[in-house]
């Protein structure tokens, strides 16, 4: 039998991003379903041509081209020219279809003071809007927030709504800690799916578009021409080469949205992380070396930094605020949906991208 989720209808915002785009192609490999997409674009045939770029460029890095059947995209997915930061995205209700389900993938990624404004309306009013929407048509909202939301602090990171009071790292984190708070407070039935750091394909290797360690690899990039004329050989970062980064690729994460967000009940919170985590003592060496930096210092000791490594952890500022502590994801209620060995993949030096 067709299980009802085969053939009901999905919305998606940030269907052109890295996550969005993959669960785009996801769900047209394992639904019959309409798929409504919210694009900031002029009008539908701009939001179209946005879409089909998207999933063009998705489907190539990731080697399954084959899989957009002749049509597919044209016949399912339905534009929806909008912005986020509007009100109700700018869209009249009568423009989404009824009792669907509803993924809310687009956010910013900024996290600095500088950019409060741009944050609040991106990555928390939206939310509102998004649950407006909802209550409007009848929808269940897949919302997809972070792992790293519970913030600061060792330890084990439960499947449950965040803890307000909880030191934060930044304020990408406060922002997605108040959106989940939002989501579970509202009358619509509700999904939190919380993805760890996307990293591209398990098996190509490639994404369509930056990654966390791409735009890593970019900052030590820029860093590499400072260095070249300090005349400095030895740099040391302030990291814990145990501290481990969990890294889930993309393919992985978007088949684990897809299933946990249509089987798995509502008003849970579930976590798409990796059972294997990678230590940043693997992972800062090899872009280090990928930039033509020498092999890092890692210490967390009070280290002596030259005003080369300060300038170096100025422009590493973000990812050296994950590169200490010891946290681990608990995945009881995902596990329950996919299963225990699912999302199980090392990321190896050669596989880090």
């Amino acid at each position: 039998m067709t299980h009802p989720t085969m053939t009901r209808p999905h919305v998606i915002t940030g269907a052109t991003g890295l996550l969005g785009s993959a669960l785009l192609l996801e769900l047209l490999q394992r639904t019959t379903s309409d798929i409504w997409c919210l694009v900031r674009a002029g009008d539908e045939n701009q939001a179209m041509e946005r879409i089909t770029a998207a999933l063009r460029s998705a489907a190539n890095a990731y080697g399954s081209a084959r899989h957009l059947h002749a049509g597919a995209v044209e016949s399912r997915c339905h534009p929806l020219p909008g912005d986020i930061q509007n009100s109700r995205f700018g869209l009249s209700e009568r423009r989404l279809p009824r009792a669907a389900l509803f993924w809310h993938c687009a956010a910013t990624l900024q996290y600095h003071e500088t950019a409060a404004a741009d944050i609040e309306t991106i990555n928390v009013r939206s939310v509102q809007q998004a649950l407006d929407l909802c209550r409007a048509t009848d929808a269940q909202l897949n919302y997809v927030s972070t792992a790293y939301v519970a913030g600061r602090g060792d330890g084990v990171r439960f499947e449950v709504l965040p803890d307000l009071a909880r030191p934060v790292r930044n304020l990408y984190e406060s922002s997605k800690a108040r959106a989940e708070t939002l989501v579970s407070r509202s009358a619509v039935p509700w999904r939190i799916m919380r993805p760890s750091i996307i990293s591209a394909h398990s098996t190509s290797g490639k994404a369509p578009s930056g990654t966390p360690v791409s735009r890593l690899l970019g900052k030590l990039q820029v860093f590499r021409d400072i260095h070249l004329t300090s005349g400095t050989e030895e740099l040391t970062v302030p990291a814990d080469s145990e501290t481990e980064l969990n890294f889930v690729p993309v393919d992985l994460a978007a088949g684990a949205l897809a299933d946990v967000g249509t089987l798995g009940p509502t008003a849970t919170v579930f976590h798409i992380t990796n059972k294997i985590g990678t230590k940043i003592g693997t992972v800062y060496p090899e872009m280090f070396r990928r930039a033509g930096l020498p092999e890092p210092i890692l210490s967390t000791r009070n280290p002596e930094m030259t005003a080369l490594d300060v300038r170096l952890a100025e422009i590493m500022e973000f990812d050296l605020q994950y590169a200490v502590g010891h946290q681990t994801f608990d995945r009881s209620n995902t596990d329950r949906v996919i299963g225990g060995d699912t999302l199980k993949f090392a990321i190896t030096e050669n596989a880090l991208n």
